[in-house]
């Protein structure tokens, strides 16, 4: 059953609730002025990896200023959430939702990535294409450190982090950008707008009810975090969040092969994506009454994966000269030892530790006194010795341990007791930042909070919305705070005070929340939570 939206003349307390929305879309979008005057892009181009601690050379006032004014956001942001869930609006409250988020985004459209390198890191790698015909996959950045972007570059020294459809995708904005550096940040910056913008309108047509869905675009649309990933920084993250999202539009019109495509398409992005395939496959495959059907669906579903995967990697994948005149048998062993150097990007990042649970667990492990006791028990059990290197590949492998055991246990609900597609993603995905990944980064939280969206109430995005804010002002420790202690960034200490930062807050909300939900007066009442009822999706 829908909630029909109040006419406006006939219940002045709408209109009060419109004014206010307006009021903090307004106030929100001074604020990413001031921000956008502080950071402008066109006069900072001249300079290379400006960050917030450059601009602020690192004073307290400073640090003072963009603390205030993150505070602010958030709590405006917070206010309008309140605001949503407990007051029923009418249906042009939508068209202000969408109408700030698109000044927002024209606002941060101009604002230097100060946060990030990533945005240089894509616009390069594919200039290497464009204008030396480099492949990303197997030429590193510093071979054309002549280049006169070079030295905008974050990670001169790796190979592309991305899938071949980014990489094509990419290629366009620099071949539509050319020299002008100015004209492929905006470009990269507007594919990025335009993923979050298209997120949000696939999260309204999967929610059904007019209330939660005004709530759940206003959480995606309005996050400072997303306007910041995406409008600021240009992350292409929300080309990710986007395959989820349509994945699960797709279940729920019981079109499980475009669900498939979406991850797939997803995943040549980046692989994240790949990890919920099996969940959408399996989901599938239960729907069959027979094993042959379902053995159908899993074949379908191996050719939906494999084919696009094939194709787009074909023209980077690393063969050798005269390939083409090879025999077959010759080809596919030229074709399996490719793999090593065309997907070493995948192996590069493997020892990427940063501002997660296990990125602290490796370097307490790596630690002398650490070191020394575990080759202690090793040596007792006449077992090689171990150095650094081997313990940061064993927790790698422990998450991957773990992650595998998340997706068996979301495997097993989806079989067994028929769980519903949103509920899966976000149980895996919240186990894979919690428990399967050590490199962890302010904007992931955003794959969260996309579906969060599709099932708005307050005991889900209280916590998220702690979340996304400790994890966007880690900026502050990375930028300001860290250099003045003078303490590395890849240290355990660093990596402490990471973890106390980001996570510490949305645990204490996560618990009171909790607290208060498993009351037993709480318990008796919880059904009439109007936001609180099953999800649409």
């Amino acid at each position: 059953m829908t909630t029909r939206a109040p006419d406006e003349a006939a219940n002045p307390m709408a209109s009060q609730a419109l004014q206010r929305l307006t009021l903090i879309g307004l106030g929100m979008t001074s604020l990413y002025i001031s921000l956008t005057a502080l950071f402008f892009l066109p006069p900072l181009l001249s300079r290379a990896r400006v960050t917030i601690g450059t601009i602020t050379n690192r004073s307290a006032i400073g640090m003072l200023m963009l603390t205030l004014t993150g505070i602010t956001l958030y709590t405006l942001y917070v206010a309008g959430a309140i605001l949503l869930s407990r007051q029923v609006l009418p249906r042009r409250a939508l068209l202000i939702v969408w109408g700030g988020a698109l000044l927002m985004s024209g606002v941060l459209l101009w604002c230097y990535p100060v946060t990030s390198t990533d945005l240089f890191d894509y616009q390069f790698r594919s200039r290497m294409s464009v204008v030396y015909n480099a492949n990303p996959y197997l030429a590193l950045p510093n071979q054309f450190k002549s280049d006169p972007f070079f030295r905008y570059l974050g990670w001169p020294n790796a190979p592309s982090a991305y899938g071949p459809l980014w990489e094509d995708l990419s290629w366009l904005l620099v071949w539509l950008g050319g020299d002008s550096l100015l004209s492929n940040i905006l470009l990269y910056k507007l594919l990025a707008i335009a993923a979050h913008l298209l997120s949000g309108a696939v999260v309204c047509a999967i929610v059904r009810d007019p209330r939660r869905r005004l709530l759940g675009a206003y959480l995606w649309l309005w996050s400072p975090l997303a306007l910041w990933e995406f409008a600021a920084v240009g992350h292409n993250d929300g080309l990710l969040v986007l395959s989820l999202v349509l994945a699960i539009w797709a279940v729920q019109h019981d079109r499980h092969w475009a669900a498939v495509l979406a991850l797939t398409g997803g995943a040549l992005f980046k692989f994240l994506p790949a990890l919920f395939l099996p969940l959408v496959v399996l989901h599938w495959m239960r729907r069959r009454a027979t094993w042959p059907e379902r053995g159908s669906v899993f074949g379908l579903s191996l050719l939906l994966f494999f084919v696009p995967l094939a194709l787009l990697y074909a023209p980077y994948w690393d063969l050798p000269a005269g390939f083409a005149q090879l025999d077959l048998g010759d080809k596919l062993a030229a074709i399996w030892q490719g793999r090593e150097r065309t997907l070493r990007n995948m192996a590069v990042r493997e020892g990427f530790l940063n501002a997660s649970p296990l990125a602290v667990i490796s370097y307490l492990l790596r630690e002398p006194p650490s070191l020394n006791a575990i080759n202690s028990v090793l040596r007792g059990l006449s077992l090689p010795l171990a150095n650094a290197n081997d313990v940061r590949a064993a927790v790698s492998g422990i998450g991957s341990a773990l992650l595998g055991l998340g997706l068996l246990w979301q495997s097993w609900h989806i079989w067994y007791r028929q769980r519903p597609m949103q509920p899966a993603f976000f149980g895996l995905l919240l186990w894979y930042l919690l428990g399967g990944s050590q490199w962890f980064q302010p904007w992931y939280v955003l794959w969260l909070l996309a579906l969060v969206a599709l099932r708005p109430h307050g005991r889900s995005f209280g916590w998220l919305i702690a979340w996304m804010m400790m994890a966007q002002a880690s900026y502050l420790l990375q930028y300001i705070i860290l250099p003045n202690l003078g303490i590395s960034g890849q240290s355990l200490q660093a990596q402490v005070y990471y973890l106390l930062l980001i996570y510490l807050l949305p645990l204490i909300v996560w618990l009171l929340g909790w607290r208060s939900t498993h009351r037993p007066d709480q318990r008796l009442h919880r059904s009439r939570e109007p936001l609180a009822t099953a999800a649409d999706s």
